[in-house]
């Protein structure tokens, strides 16, 4: 779609200006469901039993995971922790779910 805004060309005008061997691949299905997941609730699960509750931010091709706003749960203890990478080497289970309607971690 060929457009301008403002006067500016749009995002979809240079693009489609741009020879196809030039642009980003399209993203695989497994990309796309990841990318759908960003600045959602996410409960993750580490090896030595800690979970981590916060939104999902960034994942990478090691599965580092990045959450923010995080609360970390140990046992019975609950701790702010804020911003926090969980190394790919320690992930056990991801959830993504409506956490409002979950009291396991409240």
């Amino acid at each position: 779609m060929t457009s301008r805004v403002g006067g500016l060309l749009t995002y979809d005008t240079l693009r489609s200006s741009i020879p196809a061997e030039l642009t980003m691949p399209r993203d695989t299905q497994n990309i796309a469901r990841l990318r759908s997941y960003l600045n959602l609730k996410a409960r993750v699960h580490a090896s030595d039993g800690r979970v981590f509750l916060g939104t999902f931010v960034c994942t990478d091709k090691e599965r580092n995971v990045i959450l923010a706003h995080t609360e970390e749960f140990s046992g019975q203890e609950k701790r702010q922790v804020g911003l926090v990478m969980i190394p790919g080497k320690h992930l056990v289970k991801i959830e993504i779910e409506d956490l409002e309607t979950s009291d396991e971690y409240t």
